[in-house]
């Protein structure tokens, strides 16, 4: 226990252990006091595990797979394999991804890329109670940064194998006019990615599986009472890739039309 422990090793234990806040049961409350199986991951660790897109986070969720289909930004989320299995529009997801509470009711779009993102809480297990339908498997529940008082901003460019490089761009603001001082606060990420591709076509002279896209996130808070509290985000985001190198191509010579000759007799 830790209250037979010297004085000094048990303030280093509290030191060390991180205190995460979770919103699992629309509150927040400490991860240790949530009765429901949950795996968060925060800012830092995002960062640190170079995460950049949404799906890269089943690296880190044991139980989670995403298998990406047609368009590149659709999947289908399976959490201790549980989901469905079809990214057709007319199907609903078995594992709801909400994003600021607002759900993403179809598998096209469900691979975003991960931009000024405050956390990021996988439940496991069915979540109807909470989250609504479609949450048979378990929900994804992300949450964004939202504007401060402090005037902020940052730039991280990052490049790696095969031509990739990725940037994120961020600009915290308070607005300074008038009786919105204190009271409006704006922040604007933007995002971009783009990579060669690992497939070569010699017959085309062309890689294949390249990707490249841009996000934009902007979010605004308005503070017009002590203790009300407006919070407004959008998101806009535009991608383009190619497939994984599977493309076939297959030419064939037309068939020769039959000739009819005179007497009945025919030539091909």
């Amino acid at each position: 226990m830790e209250g037979t422990l010297p004085a000094g090793i048990a303030a280093q234990r509290r030191q060390r252990v991180e205190e995460i806040v979770v919103s699992a049961r629309r509150r927040a409350v400490a991860i240790e006091d949530t009765p429901v199986a949950v795996t968060a991951l925060s800012a830092t660790t995002l960062l640190e595990s170079s995460i950049t897109r949404i799906d890269q986070i089943q690296e880190m969720v044991p139980n989670m797979s995403f298998r990406s289909g047609t368009p590149g930004n659709s999947a289908t989320i399976q959490i201790r394999g549980v989901g469905t299995s079809t990214t057709g529009a007319a199907f609903d997801p078995g594992v709801g991804i909400y994003i600021d509470g607002v759900f993403l009711p179809r598998a096209q779009g469900s691979i975003f890329d991960v931009l000024d993102i405050e956390q990021v809480e996988v439940l496991r297990g069915p979540q109807g109670t909470l989250f609504g339908k479609n949450t048979v498997g378990g929900a994804v529940n992300v949450t964004t940064v939202k504007p401060s008082e402090e005037i902020e901003g940052s730039v991280f460019v990052r490049p790696a194998n095969f031509g990739a490089i990725h940037t994120r761009f961020m600009m915290n603001l308070p607005i300074r006019l008038g009786w919105l001082d204190d009271r409006l606060f704006l922040r604007a990420s933007v995002g971009t990615e783009n990579s060669r591709g690992y497939g070569y076509n010699r017959l085309r002279d062309e890689y294949t599986d390249d990707a490249g896209g841009i996000t934009f996130l902007g979010s605004l808070r308005l503070l017009p009472l002590d203790d009300v509290t407006v919070d407004v985000t959008g998101t806009w985001w535009k991608t383009r890739t190619r497939g994984r190198n599977g493309q076939c191509v297959y030419m064939q010579d037309r068939p020769r039309r039959a000739r009819h000759q005179p007497g009945g007799r025919r030539t091909g």
